[in-house]
């Protein structure tokens, strides 16, 4: 019997337990004296400045300022261009001038074109006319130095036909007219593409010895 009021009373005792345990849980929010609502009342970090850094639009530039972007430095321009136009005035001195035996200066104006070659020595065509009243056309080879950088010293060697109106066709056919033709002379870029053309040529024939004095303009493209 006392064996029997023991196993009753443990039985009770493991009831109450049980009933205990199933009645607790955790909390399934948060306790009522925590104010979600309340937010801070300091403002976010602007990102455009953060760490005193400001972000602000790059300033406008003027047409000077663009003026001033296209121009090069010197020392590192690179000259890629392989052909070139050249038109140029100058005067003419006749040491021995058989169109000419009154005045030793005349003048010229003409023009040169490079041809696109890619070897150092370039074929050149050129035409002049001179204040007399005759012209140069002329075919000679140019070696240029330094062709890739600003300032291009060079000299030019070839044969130049003096051309005699009033011999017309028969002027092509006149060993006489034909001089052989040796020049010196250089080009410095100002602004891309377009260069600064200074020149010292001397023509030699039978019966001529001019020596030319030149200065003009050149575009390369």
């Amino acid at each position: 019997m006392q064996i029997f009021r023991s196993q009753i009373l443990l039985t009770l005792v493991l009831l109450s337990f049980s009933a205990q345990v199933a009645n607790s849980k955790p909390h399934g929010q948060a306790p009522a004296n925590l104010n979600l609502e309340k937010q801070s009342t300091v403002a976010p970090a602007d990102p455009d400045t953060l760490e005193n850094l400001a972000i602000t639009p790059p300033p406008k530039v003027n047409s000077n300022e663009n003026d001033l972007l296209k121009k090069f430095v010197r020392s590192t321009y690179f000259y890629p261009f392989r052909r070139s136009l050249s038109v140029y005035l100058g005067t003419v001195f006749g040491f021995k001038d058989s169109t000419d035996h009154d005045n030793f200066m005349n003048y010229v104006g003409g023009f040169k074109y490079l041809l696109p070659t890619r070897s150092s020595m370039r074929w050149e065509l050129g035409a002049d006319l001179l204040t007399l009243g005759n012209g140069h056309i002329s075919v000679s080879r140019r070696r240029i130095y330094s062709e890739t950088s600003a300032f291009r010293p060079y000299y030019r060697y070839g044969i130049t036909h003096k051309f005699v109106p009033d011999e017309r066709f028969a002027s092509f056919s006149n060993y006489d007219n034909y001089l052989a033709a040796f020049a010196v002379g250089f080009e410095d870029i100002r602004v891309s593409a377009k260069s600064i053309r200074l020149e010292i040529e001397f023509l030699a024939g039978t019966e001529d010895l001019l020596g030319l004095f030149t200065i003009g303009y050149s575009w390369a493209w």
